[in-house]
């Protein structure tokens, strides 16, 4: 083999391996992301089943355990400012259990309505955008005003219950 094929031989096989070394890396790193969003998602799937059971069951001492303190009703506070479901202790709570978890929200969990992140959800005109980031559930009942769409949130090692959501 001349020289010159030597040369073209040897500079193709750089070529493919830094590229293919590159790309390998990167596909690698997906799978990294995957591999996490999966996990993530097993993880809430594992938490999902045993907070819904809780709801269904209308054990509200078990729910209350999983709502994050402070429970922020962003929709509420934003909206219905005398209406809003905001509070700061287990107490409140337990007094305003019925109007966060209506017959709407019970009937989402009944029905494993929520969801993920999902990048292009909202399109505002000028770029696509989700009301909630890459960690965060949301559930999602079909119910009249005002809104209930409970936020899901890893606090510390578990999911809980964060607030209400807030649609601009």
């Amino acid at each position: 083999m001349s020289v010159r094929i030597q040369y073209i031989v040897s500079f193709s096989l750089s070529i493919f391996v830094v590229f293919g070394c590159k790309d390998l890396k990167e596909g690698k790193s997906d799978m990294v992301v995957q591999n996490s969003e999966y996990a993530q998602t097993i993880e809430f799937e594992s938490f999902w089943n045993t907070i819904k059971a809780e709801v269904v069951k209308g054990n509200k001492e078990n729910v209350i355990d999983y709502i994050h303190l402070p429970f922020v009703d962003a929709y509420g506070d934003v909206y219905q400012p005398s209406q809003s479901l905001s509070c700061e202790s287990k107490n409140q709570i337990q007094q305003i259990y019925n109007a966060i978890f209506n017959e709407y929200v019970v009937e989402a969990f009944k029905k494993d309505r929520y969801r993920g992140f999902e990048a292009e959800k909202f399109f505002d005109g000028e770029s696509y955008f989700d009301v909630i980031v890459q960690t965060e559930f949301l559930l999602q009942p079909n119910s009249p005003e005002p809104n209930r769409d409970l936020i899901f949130r890893k606090i510390g090692n578990q999911y809980k219950i964060t607030g209400i959501q807030y649609y601009p």
